[in-house]
């Protein structure tokens, strides 16, 4: 497990203990306070560069992206087809749609992901479930996915498999010609174009997305 998670989960612990019994209307939680310790508690609630890279490329229609950073953040740069729902109106009348709107992985993100778990919590303590935040955010995907390492001459054959995972990802999301090819060596979806870049609000549609 990744050292950093040591660090911050204590903090996040009792943040959890203290958000976890504060009522904010017109919401009502639906999380039991114990199981939402338990639950910020367990990593399971992010999804690495890796596994949004190979949702995006099989255009999963269960992914839902939503960024949310500011919106001055967000119009410089972001992924495309994510919706940008800043981190203090995750739940206003506008918004709440695209939680309920059925997605199987709704993924959060930041330029890291201390905001993004903080707003991973929020929904986690309004009952939705199918909720997850990128490891790392734009910060991880431009170092593993854009500009991923290249691995030491005696690595392990399978960083060398990631690591050719990962450049033809970046390749494919920048526009270039080349197409992923996955680690278990199955050829992807046509090229399309996903890499970061300057995109327009999209308003959220009225009853879901």
């Amino acid at each position: 497990m990744n050292k950093g998670f040591y660090y911050l989960a204590p903090a996040i612990f009792v943040i959890a203990l203290v958000a976890a019994f504060i009522k904010v209307k017109p919401y009502h939680y639906e999380q039991k306070p114990e199981q939402l310790v338990i639950d910020i508690m367990q990593p399971s609630r992010f999804i690495t560069a890796d596994e949004v890279a190979k949702l995006l490329i099989d255009k999963d229609p269960s992914l839902l992206l939503i960024d949310i950073r500011p919106t001055t953040e967000y119009n410089l740069f972001s992924l495309d087809n994510a919706v940008n729902i800043p981190s203090d109106s995750l739940l206003s009348p506008d918004n709440i749609e695209y939680f309920k709107a059925g997605h199987n992985k709704v993924v959060l993100f930041g330029n890291g992901d201390v905001r993004s778990q903080m707003a991973w919590l929020e929904l986690k303590k309004h009952g939705f479930n199918q909720v997850f935040v990128l490891r790392g955010g734009l910060n991880s995907w431009f170092t593993q996915i854009i500009n991923p390492p290249v691995p030491m001459p005696y690595s392990p054959q399978a960083e060398f498999n990631q690591y050719s995972f990962r450049k033809a990802a970046g390749n494919f999301f920048s526009g270039a010609a080349e197409v992923p090819i996955a680690q278990d060596g199955a050829k992807k979806a046509e090229k399309k174009s996903v890499a970061p870049r300057p995109v327009k609000k999209e308003a959220a549609a009225e009853g879901g997305c």
